[in-house]
């Protein structure tokens, strides 16, 4: 089968990609019989955070599926955050929690200290 350019270059350019070439007839059919298994697909392979299709004209559909998997994302997002440690973890809900947690225990024991050293009179701001 004869490769286009841009295909090449996004192969090349992304190998850690997962992609999808609707230009393979097995490949098309597969997709075009049921869109939604593209949700499948990205669902199984968590490890890979670049999703290519390469000719979705081929399976308009394909974009409404996409499109489900977009808002899980932007969800989740607006739900944790994008902090790469929390946005990528197992259990984000729990790792926020330890996160905050800790952040607030060193912003307290930081204003501690910035509290001790003006009672004791040393000098507050520091330079960095």
């Amino acid at each position: 089968m004869l490769q286009c350019p841009h295909s090449e270059f996004l192969k090349s350019n992304f190998p850690e990609a997962l992609y999808i070439d609707l230009l393979k007839p097995d490949i098309q059919r597969k997709y075009q019989a049921r869109p939604e298994t593209i949700i499948e697909v990205v669902e199984a392979n968590p490890d890979r955070e670049l999703l290519i299709v390469d000719e979705i004209q081929k399976v308009p559909e394909l974009l409404s599926a996409i499109h489900s998997l977009i808002e899980a994302n932007f969800n989740q997002a607006l739900k944790f955050g994008l902090l790469p440690i929390v946005y990528l973890a197992d259990d984000p809900a729990s790792t926020l929690e330890t996160y905050i947690a800790l952040y607030i225990q060193e912003e307290v024991q930081h204003t501690e200290t910035i509290s001790l050293n003006f009672i004791s009179g040393a000098p507050v701001v520091e330079l960095k």
